[in-house]
């Protein structure tokens, strides 16, 4: 009597464990992975806009030109120019950037019995392709094609200027413009909030040295006549440095 309510007990607990054993194999753990979904890429992003504002500082040549203002007593301009200068770019890190560039500029000199001051602007479209390319720093060599136009204002007795088509007192406003070409290398260090989504807010540093030119110029112009005085534009060295702000969407890696 004992050993059959024994083995009644034991065939019922087997029992009871198997069901129990089979509901288990049901139920999800949840200490397993879940299964990988699609997201967004960490970190970096894949494509940005940001506008950038900075100072870039241009060395020319101005030689020529000061020799030929001395006789009129004007003090030599430094032919270091500094420039505000402004951008709207687009950029695929890794890859290639694309932006539209502009600055301006005003230099004053002194002088007696006359003094003079230059200004200018410009206005450029600037490519590159991403080489070296880190999760922070982009490193672009970069062409840039666009229109220059530069202001000689001379004040004062120019009469010892010995130049025709200047009137011998009072002002005048020198104008030449032509096409402005550039090359340089452009390194950008860009820092991406947050570092997950599928959006983020960017913010940019970027310090850029290269050369900028003149090749094709109207040379300078009294109104529509050519005045006898050498261009200084034609070359110089630069270095630019800029901060913006701006945001980056990234993609949805793969399944």
């Amino acid at each position: 009597m004992h050993r059959r309510i024994a083995l009644t007990m034991i065939v019922l607990l087997l029992g009871v464990g198997a069901a129990w054993a089979a509901d288990q194999q049901d139920e999800p753990d949840n200490n397993e992975p879940a299964p990988a979904e699609p997201g967004h890429r960490s970190g970096t992003f894949d494509f940005g806009v940001y506008a950038d504002a900075g100072k870039a500082l241009r060395v020319y040549d101005m030689g020529r030109l000061n020799a030929a203002l001395a006789p009129a007593g004007v003090s030599p301009f430094t032919g270091m120019i500094d420039d505000w200068n402004f951008e709207l770019n687009a950029v695929a890190p890794r890859y290639t950037l694309f932006g539209v560039t502009g600055g301006f500029w005003r230099q004053f000199t002194g002088g007696s019995p006359a003094k003079a001051e230059a200004s200018g602007w410009e206005i450029l479209a600037r490519y590159g392709l991403a080489t070296l390319p880190t999760s922070i720093a982009q490193v672009f060599p970069t062409v840039g094609i666009g229109y220059a136009s530069r202001t000689l204002e001379l004040s004062g007795n120019m009469a010892k200027l010995s130049i025709e088509q200047l009137r011998k007192r009072g002002s005048e406003d020198l104008r030449e413009q032509g096409m402005v070409l550039e090359a340089g290398v452009r390194v950008d260090l860009m820092s991406a909030w947050p570092r997950t989504g599928p959006a983020a807010f960017l913010a940019v540093q970027s310090l850029t040295v290269g050369w900028q030119g003149v090749p094709v110029s109207s040379g300078w112009l009294n109104g529509s006549t050519h005045v006898g005085l050498p261009d200084p534009f034609s070359n110089a060295l630069f270095a630019r440095f800029n901060i913006g702000f701006g945001g980056g969407v990234r993609r949805k890696t793969a399944e």
